[in-house]
């Protein structure tokens, strides 16, 4: 099973490559993710990005900006 820094790694390789799914996870990162098969979660989210405070819906819109302006993951 991966870890959760390896799954976020394999999101950032797909979503690279291919301007459908980064386009969907932009929209729905975790709902993406999940139905793409990656093991992710709002709780591992909000751990990796050192936000556990965080709702659910603060951790999804970080993640909706990150993705769409090309920003990454980690660099916000």
């Amino acid at each position: 099973m991966a870890t959760i820094e390896e799954t976020m790694q394999q999101l950032i390789e797909r979503a690279t490559a291919d301007p459908d799914f980064k386009s969907r996870l932009a929209s729905d990162p975790i709902g993406t993710a999940q139905a793409e098969g990656y093991a992710l979660s709002a709780d591992d989210l909000k751990t990796l990005l050192g936000r556990p405070g965080d709702s659910d819906a603060e951790i999804v819109e970080e993640l909706k900006a990150r993705v769409s302006h090309g920003g990454g993951w980690w660099n916000g």
